[in-house]
């Protein structure tokens, strides 16, 4: 087929492109599975860039660990000509043609399995799959958003339903008697919040973001988890002081519909960038980060959670993967001169102690994570003796001063955590 030479044509001219221009990898979304002849090449430009390395001939070839790539690269980088200008557009063709491709074999093999006697409604219904999964790929989805975009996302999504200035000693969480121990969060610093499942690591996550972010400081968020309707409904509860399950069934009276209407605006003002795609390998979200960062700036990015984020190279070991995944991230919080926070899952440890209070050890494969962490929260919830809730913040691992136990609040409905300021006196 002629359009498989449009491909492998395509594929060379994004590559010499990117050779000749590389801070074009930060400008548009790379969808690896797109790309046949040149994969590896594009793939080794991403991870490049991701950890701020400039890919040129000789940086791809090392990371490719092939010298005889050199020549095929030069032959590229000064051969083959395409304009830096039309760089969206050669990925627009690639993406467009590859859907050709695809769709056109996939009616090919519906052809051939009617033939051999399966029922048409069955291939039919098949190809009709197989269609929407192909028109609805990555490349046809956003997946970065700004606080102005998820919030008309929010008011889409319930429509439907119904048919402080600069700090220069560091991030504040926005939760004092966290701000009292860690002393901020530093530029560089690389901060762990793990927890249980359902003790609300989203929720300290979202209650950080917007606690930063009012403080007019601009945020990133990666949510593996949850789509950007759900964070968009998490904020909207936190900021409005609204029990966060009526956002399902947009179940608001009429004082509450005024305080999404306000809270909205508020929120669509704050410079909060969200990636909700659910598949990312951390050579992706380094590359969203520096995209980011390169379009506004960046002061703080959150990270939820760890374990949802793959190794580029997967050694099938989870210890060692993960351990990278953490390298990563410090790596990217110094590269970005930022803290990076990142939320983390605990295995069932505690559960097997008298007290069943958290510790770092819980973590999921933590040895690298522990080493690699400036600091390390542990989130905590339980019932005391009366009947209270007991809420902790535990801050385990702390490079920049003490270890020590924070006792906070934790609002279910509205899944925010907060605390008082903290007294001089203490």
């Amino acid at each position: 087929m002629a359009i498989r030479d449009d491909i492998e044509n395509l594929e060379d001219v994004i590559t010499s492109v990117l050779l000749n221009h590389p801070e074009l990898v930060l400008t548009e979304p790379l969808d690896l599975t797109l790309f046949d002849r040149r994969k590896a090449v594009i793939h080794a430009i991403v991870k490049l860039s991701g950890r701020g390395i400039t890919p040129d001939i000789f940086t791809v070839s090392d990371e490719l660990n092939d010298q005889s790539m050199v020549a095929t690269l030069g032959h590229l980088q000064k051969d083959v000509f395409g304009s830096a200008k039309n760089y969206a557009h050669y990925l627009k063709s690639l993406r467009d043609k590859v859907t050709d491709v695809r769709m056109y074999q996939r009616l090919r093999d519906g052809m051939k399995a009617i033939a051999d006697g399966t029922p048409a409604a069955n291939v039919l219904g098949e190809i009709v799959t197989e269609s929407m999964r192909l028109f609805t790929t990555a490349e046809h989805r956003q997946y970065s958003f700004t606080a102005k975009e998820m919030m008309k996302i929010m008011v889409e999504k319930l429509e439907n339903t119904l048919d402080r200035s600069e700090e220069p000693d560091g991030i504040k969480t926005g939760i004092p008697k966290v701000d009292y121990i860690l002393g901020t969060l530093h530029p560089s610093d690389l901060c762990i919040v793990g927890a249980r499942p359902a003790v609300g690591k989203t929720a300290f996550g979202v209650s950080v973001a917007l606690n930063v972010a009012l403080a007019k400081k601009r945020v990133g968020i990666i949510s593996t988890e949850m789509s950007v309707d759900q964070i968009s409904f998490r904020f909207s509860a936190q900021m409005a002081r609204i029990d966060a399950k009526k956002y399902r069934t947009a179940g608001f009276d009429e004082l509450e519909w005024s305080r999404v209407a306000a809270s909205t605006k508020t929120l669509s003002e704050l410079d909060i960038r969200v990636c909700d795609k659910t598949v990312m390998k951390v050579s992706d979200v380094m590359l969203q980060c520096r995209a980011w960062a390169m379009d506004g700036g960046l002061d703080l990015v959150i990270v939820d959670y760890l374990t949802r984020v793959k190794a580029d190279n997967a050694t099938g070991n989870q210890n060692l993967d993960v351990g990278e995944i953490a390298t990563q991230m410090k790596n990217l919080a110094r590269d970005l001169k930022i803290p990076v926070i990142v939320l983390a899952q605990l295995n069932r440890g505690n559960a097997n102690r008298g007290d069943q209070i958290p510790r770092m050890s819980d973590l999921r494969d933590s040895g690298i994570i522990e080493q690699e962490a400036d600091s390390i929260l542990l989130l905590h919830r339980e019932e005391d003796d009366d009947g209270h809730q007991k809420n902790l913040i535990i801050v385990d691992k702390n490079r920049h001063g003490e270890t020590m136990v924070a006792a906070v609040e934790f609002d279910g409905p509205t899944m925010r955590w907060w605390s008082d300021e903290v007294r001089d006196e203490q």
